[in-house]
């Protein structure tokens, strides 16, 4: 009985090439549980904007209401007399205009 050396070279490769699919496979399946865990985050991060939109749009909405209910008080103006300027100068003659 003689051996082919070719046989045993054929054993060796395809044990390579299996080793080489495992490797690869595991390689995959890690890759995969990245955008699984990626997925799983943006989800999350869009629930949370979403969460703070809706609370940020009532909170604006409780705001408008105050603010016009303070008009409806104040008989429709919009500011508040904070203080009064006087000066001794009736008009703006001679005011330099900005270029």
């Amino acid at each position: 009985m003689s051996s082919c050396p070719y046989q045993k070279s054929n054993w060796v490769l395809g044990s390579l090439a299996c080793g080489l699919a495992v490797i690869q496979a595991y390689l995959l399946y890690i890759e995969h549980q990245k955008t699984l865990k990626l997925q799983k985050d943006l989800h999350h991060e869009i629930e949370k904007r979403a969460a703070d939109r809706t609370g940020r749009i009532r909170s604006q909405q409780k705001l408008r209401e105050a603010v016009k209910s303070d008009l409806q008080e104040q008989g429709g103006q919009l500011m508040k007399y904070i203080g009064y300027i006087q000066s001794p100068f009736p008009d703006r003659r001679g005011t330099p205009r900005q270029v």
